[in-house]
C-alpha cells in the first residue's frame, strides 16, 4: 500500500525479544554507539560515552 514498506507487520517482535527485555542482562554499559568501523562501541560511563562520540571514530 506504501511504497518503500514491508507488507507485513514492522514491530511485531517474538517471544525471545519480549522474554530479553523483560529480563535483560546486567552487563553494566548503559551508551552505545556505531564506530566508523562498522561496529558498535559500548561505554559504562557518559564520559567515556562522550569521549568515543568526539574521538573522530563515531559514525554519526
Amino acid at each position: 500500500m506504501r511504497k518503500g514498506l514491508p507488507p507485513t507487520p514492522i514491530s511485531n517482535p517474538g517471544m525471545d525479544a519480549i522474554k530479553a527485555a523483560l529480563n535483560p542482562e546486567d552487563t553494566g554499559y548503559y551508551y552505545y554507539a556505531l564506530g566508523k568501523d562498522g561496529l558498535h562501541h559500548y561505554s559504562k560511563t557518559y564520559s567515556d560515552h562522550v569521549a568515543f562520540l568526539n574521538s573522530g571514530e563515531y559514525a554519526g
